[in-house]
């Protein structure tokens, strides 16, 4: 979005009231990207924790770790590319009836230009840290044993084991 005053000399209530609009649309649009990487989360080791055979059992056939990872982060990047496409198309329809609003708030003209190289950007930057998530809660397949997962007798947990028995 490109923001231009109609009139040269700027009203500073005006201002503030632009500058709060702006802090509560930063603030929803972080708050969306956390939600969406927590469900990415939980998603990524609620399928690990199902599938412990299906992978213990392509680790047994020859697949590598890092095999079996990639094949969790092109999902999740492909899954974030069609998304991210269809929430900028959403946004493009919506938003110059949410500008109509703002700019009889603020008294500024605010022109809506779509800018493809700035969007792009951004949804690279999202499709990176999904995808480096991914891989960081999936590394625990590095070190999955195909019998003990076949046998169902661990979960796929990243980091280290605990040297403790209870």
């Amino acid at each position: 979005m490109i923001f231009q005053g109609a009139n040269p000399i700027f009203n500073v209530g005006s201002l503030s009231n632009l500058s709060i609009y702006v802090a509560v649309i930063n603030a929803a649009s972080f708050i969306g990207i956390a939600a969406c990487f927590m469900v990415i989360g939980f998603h990524m080791r609620n399928t690990l924790d199902k599938d412990l055979k299906e992978l213990g059992t392509l680790k047994a056939v020859g697949y590598r770790g890092g095999q079996i990872v990639m094949s969790y982060a092109l999902q999740f990047l492909f899954l974030g590319l069609i998304g991210g496409m269809i929430g900028v198309g959403i946004s493009q329809c919506i938003m110059p009836i949410v500008i109509k609003s703002i700019a009889t708030d603020i008294g500024f003209v605010w022109n809506a230009v779509f800018l493809g190289v700035e969007v792009g950007k951004n949804l690279l930057i999202i499709l990176l840290v999904t995808v480096a998530v991914t891989v960081f809660l999936a590394r625990g397949i590095f070190r999955l044993r195909p019998v003990e997962a076949i046998q169902e007798r661990e979960k796929v947990i990243p980091g280290r084991k605990s040297r403790m028995d209870i």
